[in-house]
C-alpha cells in the first residue's frame, strides 16, 4: 500500500545507508506514490510523514541528485500544506546567514505555486534576512537569491493578478521595468 511505501522510503532515508544516487531514487519514488496516493492520504498525512526527512535531505546532502528530488518532494508537500513546508524551511534561515541555495529555490519555487501564502511569508521572514546578504553572496548563492527574487516578483504579480488589484501599471509590467524576467 501507498502508506507502507511511505513508512518504508522514511525507514530507508532515516538509516543513513543510502548512496546518494539511491536516495535520489528513494525521494523520487516517494514523490510519485505520494502524488498518486494524495487524495486517499491526505496532504495533512504526508506533510506530518514527509516534511522532516524531506528538509533532511535537502540540508545534508552535497549531491544535486538528491537535492532535486527532495526539492521536488517539498515542493509536493507544498501543495497542501504551504504554510508547514514554508515554515519548516524558513527555519534554516538564520539571520545574518547566507541560507543554502536549494532552500532559496525551493522557498521561491512553493510561493511561486501558492502565492497568497507564499507572498506574506517571504515579506515576513525571508527578505529582512536575506536582502543584508545579498552584497556578501557570491557564485551559486548570488543565482540562487536571483532566482528567489525573481520568483517572489512572480508571486508578487499572480498575487495582484488574483486579487484583481491593478494599477496603471500592471504587477507584470512594473517589475519588468526594474529588469526582473518571469517565466517557470
Amino acid at each position: 500500500s501507498p502508506e507502507e511505501f511511505v513508512s518504508l522510503a522514511v525507514e530507508h532515508l532515516r538509516s543513513g545507508k543510502l548512496s546518494g544516487t539511491a536516495r535520489a531514487l528513494v525521494l523520487r519514488a516517494t514523490t510519485q506514490v505520494s502524488r498518486n496516493a494524495l487524495p486517499a492520504l491526505g496532504a495533512q498525512h504526508l506533510t506530518d510523514v514527509l516534511l522532516e526527512p524531506a528538509v533532511t535531505e535537502l540540508m545534508r546532502s552535497r549531491d544535486p541528485e538528491p537535492v532535486l528530488a527532495a526539492q521536488s518532494l517539498l515542493e509536493l508537500l507544498g501543495e497542501g500544506s504551504t504554510e508547514a513546508v514554508l515554515r519548516a524551511l524558513l527555519g534554516h534561515c538564520e539571520a545574518g546567514i547566507m541560507p543554502q541555495p536549494c532552500v532559496l529555490r525551493t522557498i521561491a519555487d512553493i510561493a511561486n505555486a501558492r502565492p497568497a501564502v507564499g507572498v506574506p511569508a517571504l515579506k515576513m521572514e525571508l527578505l529582512p534576512r536575506l536582502m543584508p546578504q545579498l552584497g556578501a553572496a557570491k557564485g551559486e548563492a548570488r543565482v540562487a537569491c536571483a532566482y528567489a527574487l525573481m520568483h517572489y516578483a512572480n508571486a508578487v504579480a499572480q498575487l495582484v493578478e488574483e486579487r484583481g488589484e491593478r494599477t496603471a501599471t500592471s504587477g507584470r509590467e512594473g517589475a519588468a521595468a526594474v529588469g526582473l524576467q518571469y517565466g517557470s
